[in-house]
């Protein structure tokens, strides 16, 4: 009892950060005090794969990492964890066994889960703030439309595709990635 106890508290914690973070990031996103710089996306998604891992606790869910090319931003590091730490959240939650993995891939990077998935209706609405959909219980319904607000404010490309029961793919594209060897 203690030991479920304590995971829970831990994950409220990291849902309060994620949250904070989310949100400070946002009210920032277009103030020159947050600094750009050139980083591996490598790097940041890596560390949010780690970070959120803690949410699949007790959970016969599997989450992976899976680095096929390796490339850099010009951008706020930070925005860019709020973006991915956000997706991986998404499918932390709404995936109850299975597997989450992760994908960097030139110029892009994928989350991919075995979760519960979206109607079409979900799909349609899910960058809404506040819309929660059908899958109402887990979230907050802010995540996403954080990620779609960050990712028209720096230009990049967020993409859901879904299939109740069978999971949701989030793909983000950098069409200003840089190519690292």
């Amino acid at each position: 009892f203690a030991q479920r106890s304590l995971q829970r508290i831990r994950r409220a914690v990291r849902e309060i950060e994620s949250l904070t973070e989310s949100f400070r990031v946002l009210a920032r996103a277009s103030d020159p005090g947050l600094p750009a710089e050139d980083f591996l996306v490598n790097d940041v998604v890596r560390r949010e794969v780690e970070r959120y891992g803690e949410l699949l606790v007790g959970k016969p869910v599997e989450l992976k990492l899976q680095e096929n090319a390796r490339f850099a931003l010009h951008a706020p590091p930070r925005v860019l964890a709020v973006v991915i730490g956000n997706l991986i959240r998404n499918a932390c939650l709404y995936t109850a066994q299975g597997g989450i993995v992760v994908s960097v891939d030139a110029g892009s990077v994928r989350v991919t889960d075995t979760g519960s998935g979206m109607s079409e209706e979900d799909l349609g609405r899910a960058f809404q703030p506040f819309y929660r959909g059908s899958r109402s219980g887990a979230g907050h319904g802010i995540g996403l439309a954080i990620v779609r607000r960050i990712a028209d404010r720096f230009e990049w490309q967020v993409e859901l595709e879904s299939t109740p029961g069978s999971g949701t793919v989030a793909v983000l594209r950098f069409p200003a990635a840089i190519p690292v060897d």
